[in-house]
């Protein structure tokens, strides 16, 4: 279904804004039953094991990965900020940059600006 309706967007058929729209609002919709039946799945899952093979579809189970909050160490609050101060003086060296000029720190040394790249656009559908 999706693959013609693609088809019918790409051979002028469907107009590309109504078709994006209505893939989307799919795309919201399964997402939503997906995380509704999700739990009932894994738990399913869980009496075949980590790895196997059911109804012409093969699973796999994965445990989550562990992740760690430095937030509340001061240390880290510390070395944070200053990382901050380093960011916003390279933002300014980017502006300063654009028009000629140069920014120069508390230590006499020219502050480089960041390195710059840009994600692809997007179109954002809200109904």
């Amino acid at each position: 279904m999706t693959n013609e309706i693609a088809q019918q967007v790409l051979n002028g058929e469907q107009d590309a804004l109504i078709a994006y729209a209505e893939l989307k609002a799919a795309e919201k919709s399964l997402k939503a039953v997906l995380a509704e039946i999700e739990p009932l799945a894994l738990e399913e899952a869980a009496k075949y094991g980590k790895s196997f093979e059911l109804y012409g579809h093969k699973f796999e189970q994965r445990n989550g990965s562990i992740r760690y909050n430095f937030s509340h160490l001061p240390q880290w609050q510390a070395a944070d900020n200053a990382k901050k101060i380093i960011e916003t003086q390279s933002k300014q060296a980017l502006k300063a940059m654009e028009t000629g000029n140069t920014i120069i720190d508390e230590d006499g040394c020219v502050v480089q600006p960041p390195k710059v790249t840009y994600s692809k656009d997007s179109l954002i559908v809200k109904s």
